[in-house]
């Protein structure tokens, strides 16, 4: 990420990634705070990615298991277990800031 600010570029570690995912974050530079921009393909791009990282292997707990409850349980562990670090390289890399105001 790149602070519009001072220009200074920094990255999320997980600790700041995760105690606000979709908040706002400070320059650990300049102290201001900021936001990425989220746009819709990028939202369009982690929902197919949680179908594709999480419904391979609730198809396969199904067929193993034939429990429903299995089957969620591991659509959601895969596909947040996926979503989630992909997630995070899209705010460090690719995302825009802008100032919160």
């Amino acid at each position: 990420m790149i602070c519009p600010h001072c220009d200074h570029k920094f990255s999320l570690s997980w600790g700041k990634y995760l105690s606000a995912p979709f908040g706002p974050h400070a320059c650990p530079s300049c102290e201001q705070r900021i936001k990425t921009v989220v746009s819709v393909s990028s939202c369009l791009l982690l929902g197919a990615i949680a179908i594709l990282a999480g419904g391979t292997p609730a198809v396969i707990a199904f067929f193993l298991t034939h429990n429903f409850w299995y089957t969620i349980a591991a659509y959601a562990l895969f596909a947040v277990g996926v979503v989630v670090p992909v997630d995070r390289y899209l705010t460090n890399t690719k995302r825009p800031v802008k100032p919160v105001e």
